[in-house]
């Protein structure tokens, strides 16, 4: 998974593997770790590993597309539908596609950039913590989708999630006989406080608060209102402070070269 830039949160457009920083990641799921905690039960997760990232990256990836985005709909609505409206097939994971991390390589119609996909992302929080507890609740279906069936590897990477991580609420839902009292929640959402600029735009049930960054790398910020508008915004502080430290040099230069 890939946070193209500025990864201050989760939901980035993030099925990008132009740029994927592994160490990134592994970074921002400390940073997380502290609100959102998570006990490492194998050893090749410990210290937000490069296997237990990718781990979580299959599994989030492999339920986007097998529920053709829907599972993260309810928060991000541009997700609806998205595997069939980019050319891809939702109802068989492509060859060898857990090990996939540019989905541009199956989705033929993919174009890719910032404002493209929201949800899934390599991180551990609210979103993978109830992709768990979903799977442990209900038999190996995973949002209406049945794990066991022709898909191996995503099985396998939810099992070993399942063995190898634990928390209060995992913990709880592992040792139950009442899987009822398991609340997982209607669709894979994350906390608006959270999510970076770019994500809080495209959730549908979030006050844009964070500033993003367009790709071509023009400042976009935030409106009264509280959303982002359509008009691209110059951040006037930074450009103000650019504009007077040149001044600066300037009559520095001036009264070097006259004294």
């Amino acid at each position: 998974m890939h946070h193209r830039r500025n990864p201050f949160g989760l939901g980035r457009a993030v099925l990008e593997a132009d740029r994927f920083k592994m160490e990134t990641l592994r970074s921002i799921n400390r940073r997380f770790s502290k609100k959102y905690p998570v006990t490492f039960l194998d050893e090749d997760y410990k210290g937000f590993s490069p296997t237990f990232v990718k781990d979580l990256w299959r599994v989030q990836a492999g339920i986007f597309w097998l529920t053709n985005g829907n599972a993260y709909a309810g928060q991000f609505p541009s997700m609806k539908d998205f595997v069939t409206k980019n050319g891809g097939d939702p109802k068989v994971l492509p060859p060898n596609f857990t090990n996939v991390f540019d989905l541009r390589e199956v989705l033929p119609n993919y174009k890719g950039g910032q404002y493209g996909i929201y949800g899934p992302d390599g991180i551990w929080g609210p979103a993978t913590e109830n992709l768990l507890l979903a799977y442990i609740k209900n038999g190996r279906s995973v949002y209406g989708v049945d794990i066991d069936a022709g898909n191996d590897n995503l099985a396998n990477a939810f099992s070993r999630l399942e063995a190898g991580l634990s928390n209060p609420k995992l913990a709880a839902a592992k040792s139950t006989e009442n899987k009822d009292s398991i609340k997982i929640s209607p669709s894979l959402e994350t906390d608006c406080s959270i999510l970076d600029g770019n994500a809080q735009e495209a959730a549908g049930n979030c006050a844009a608060t964070k500033t993003s960054l367009k790709e071509d790398g023009e400042i976009k910020t935030k409106r009264k209102g509280g959303l982002y508008g359509e008009k691209v915004e110059r951040n006037w502080w930074i450009a103000g402070g650019v504009a007077t430290a040149g001044i600066l040099l300037n009559y520095h230069l001036y009264r070097k070269r006259f004294r």
